[in-house]
């Protein structure tokens, strides 16, 4: 069973089946505050997608260790924002498959808890969890911004969205709605709209 709020999860190979309990932060839209043990290691990192095909099996085995003890450092000292911790932990946040965590699909790839956080795939979410959704921070204050003027509108977020994705002012890759949906869950919206905002966002063509 995937943890929710109060619950705890595995937290690292060195501790088996013991468990760890984290007490979830208050949301943000950018880069979370990291201590300075954290900071070096997201410099040596390799989160992007960017040439990492390229880099030696040894190279990206040592990326993966790294990926691991910051995650394993912000677990420990409840760093991530709750709205990405639900993100990859609980099940219904999945809207592709909500009965399935992306944290338990990982898990399957990966082969045991103790390897999960240093799994390539495992990079995409450890970006998110530190640097938030991957947009301008122009982009992600216009989105909040709108989102407070008009008092939580699913419709006006929806359209701004939409807008900036069909005019390509953002840069999203090949998944600006899930972008967009991580977006809407660290600005507060609930998941039912932010779910909604996701599937606005999917039908745009783009010019």
């Amino acid at each position: 069973m995937t943890p929710i709020r109060g619950e705890s999860f595995p937290q690292s190979r060195k501790c088996g089946a013991r468990f760890a309990r984290l007490a979830l932060c208050k949301t943000d839209l950018g880069q979370i505050q990291l201590a300075q043990s954290e900071e070096s290691l997201v410099k040596l990192l390799r989160l992007g997608t960017l040439y990492f095909d390229r880099i030696g099996h040894r190279e990206k085995i040592e990326n993966g260790k790294r990926a691991e003890r910051l995650m394993l450092s912000l677990l420990n000292r409840s760093a991530i924002p709750e709205s990405r911790w639900r993100y990859f932990y609980v099940p219904k946040y999945n809207i592709s498959q909500p009965r399935t965590s992306r944290y338990a699909l990982l898990l399957r790839k990966a082969g045991m808890a103790e390897t999960v956080y240093r799994h390539d795939d495992f990079r995409k979410y450890l970006r998110y969890f530190v640097f938030g959704a991957d947009l301008p921070d122009a982009t992600k204050e216009a989105f909040y911004t709108k989102f407070v003027e008009t008092n939580r509108s699913r419709a006006a977020l929806a359209q701004l969205a939409r807008c900036l994705v069909r005019e390509r002012q953002v840069d999203c890759g090949s998944q600006p709605s899930e972008i967009f949906y991580q977006l809407a869950l660290d600005s507060g919206l609930e998941l039912w709209d932010a779910r909604a905002l996701r599937d606005s966002v999917k039908t745009v063509k783009r010019k």
